[in-house]
């Protein structure tokens, strides 16, 4: 069901649906319930005035079905995590591509081995499989450009300043917002499956993070001052990512990431350390490079890349 202006009898609904007024009643209280808030009166009829603040599988299967999502949505209450999900998927040779989501994980993945806390039901925990037949050359912008995707649609939907910290990370107001983990199966030197997971704070609730996290974070709600519909906006956050990575899988995008990227990035003109395996790199951050490098410009002007490692603020 979606939000309506105005009450819908009880015929109605019964006659679009096959069913008797009885089991349209009953459906309703499950749905009240399982936090829809729907008023009924007498002679008028139904209407939907508020939707559950957590993922809801038919109210998500709903709203992808009017944005015409065709892709696959598998559905979990919990799991152990997505990302392993979508793994186990692709080893059956399901249709690609897919996507995976559930209301709590008990071993959410985040960058090199860490952890993904996964405690709150209000929270967006989605993977993604997909098989973009790519050169590994090409795959470099990848994790960027759908961040990039993200924080372009949360400013214009949501007028929320969303930055990209390199090279997986959105932030809001100075805190993590969300984290992008990308993991990809090579077979003679092409990307023939790729794994996306993401995990978004939406509605949860802040005082369940543990408190390392707590000052570190934040949620969409919080930001805004109000909770957001969470499965419309899970269903369209799905959307942005099946057509990010349609049109990167499609298209070379590196001149239209970078030509936005300055707006867009977090670390930009800030003093960052970089750790790698092999060396630590200690400068500003001024951009990144044509393949998606970090550029950090050190002490003697001189400007290094980074490829990888874990980039921090440094005071």
């Amino acid at each position: 069901m979606e939000s309506h202006p105005e009450y819908l009898s009880g015929n109605l609904v019964a006659t679009r649906l096959g069913l008797s007024r009885v089991a349209i009643w009953n459906h309703i209280e499950q749905l009240n319930l399982e936090g829809y808030r729907i008023h009924a009166i007498r002679n008028r009829g139904y209407l939907l005035q508020t939707e559950p603040e957590v993922l809801h599988e038919s109210g998500l299967r709903a709203h992808a079905g009017k944005m015409g999502i065709k892709a696959p949505i598998y559905y979990h209450d919990q799991i152990d995590s997505t990302n392993s999900e979508v793994d186990r998927l692709l080893n059956e040779d399901v249709a690609m591509p897919f996507a995976v989501l559930a209301r709590g994980q008990s071993k959410g993945r985040g960058r090199r081995g860490n952890q993904w806390f996964s405690g709150s039901a209000g929270n967006l925990y989605v993977s993604f499989g997909f098989d973009p037949n790519l050169e590994i050359a090409r795959m470099g912008h990848y994790t960027l450009w759908v961040g990039f995707c993200l924080c372009r649609y949360l400013r214009q939907e949501l007028g929320c300043e969303c930055r990209i910290k390199w090279p997986n990370d959105l932030y809001l107001n100075g805190r993590k917002l969300a984290g992008i983990l990308t993991e990809a199966k090579i077979e003679t030197d092409r990307i023939r499956r790729l794994i996306v997971g993401l995990g978004m704070n939406v509605n949860g609730d802040a005082s369940l993070f543990p408190d390392y996290l707590r000052d570190r974070v934040v949620s969409l709600g919080d930001a805004l001052g109000r909770p957001l519909p969470f499965n419309g906006f899970a269903a369209a956050i799905l959307q942005v990512v099946f057509e990010a990575s349609e049109r990167y899988f499609r298209e070379d995008i590196r001149d239209a990431l970078r030509s936005e990227w300055a707006d867009y990035d977090f670390l930009y003109g800030r003093k960052v350390m970089a750790v790698g395996t092999l060396e630590t790199v200690d400068g500003v951050a001024c951009g990144i490079d044509s393949s998606g490098y970090l550029r950090i410009r050190q002490a003697d002007e001189s400007v290094v890349t980074v490829h990888s490692g874990e980039v921090t603020l440094s005071l």
